[in-house]
């Protein structure tokens, strides 16, 4: 995962906000998105990406096929990788938590602002994920760094020893 990584959304939204989302998105990451648009039901959806990872799940509650909380289920069992961010008209703090607790990243109230709050969402998930791999990979890199040296280390001991060896006979 590099800054010129891809970013492949799932949108399941109507078609009027999910147009401006989309252009809003594209602006916002310079056009490095793919949004993969609904058409059928959830699992029907999440069956067009068998074997292909999604970074971000954006559900719209109306347009699910089933109640939020089993949707966000299906999801992250299907996709365990995708972070899913759930939009709604609800603001009650029990279906919050719930929604959360199945696996949502975040949860966000439709309003005049819903496109704002999703692109500071994405643009926070895409951060995170971006600072999680970058870990992952001064990690590993570090690793490999401790290894060359203990070679090298070994490598210089042996030519020592093979010197004075060499010298004491």
């Amino acid at each position: 995962m590099t800054e010129d990584t891809i970013l492949d959304i799932l949108l399941i939204e109507d078609e009027m906000s999910s147009t401006l989302l989309t252009e809003r998105l594209k602006r916002e990451f310079h056009e490095k998105v793919n949004i993969h648009r609904n058409g059928h039901t959830i699992a029907k959806d999440l069956d067009m990406y068998i074997g292909k990872d999604l970074d971000i799940v954006i559900l719209d509650e109306q347009y699910s096929d089933l109640n939020i909380i089993d949707a966000v289920k299906l999801i992250k069992k299907r996709k365990p990788e995708a972070d899913i961010i759930v939009l709604t008209n609800e603001q009650e703090k029990v279906l919050v938590d719930k929604v959360k607790s199945a696996g949502a990243f975040d949860y966000v109230v439709k309003d005049k602002s819903t496109v704002d709050k999703v692109v500071y969402a994405v643009k926070g998930l895409w951060g995170s994920k971006f600072a999680r791999h970058e870990n992952v990979r001064l990690k590993a890199s570090r690793k490999t760094s401790r290894t060359t040296v203990a070679i090298l280390i070994l490598f210089f001991i042996l030519i020592i020893a093979g010197a004075i060896y060499y010298f004491t006979q």
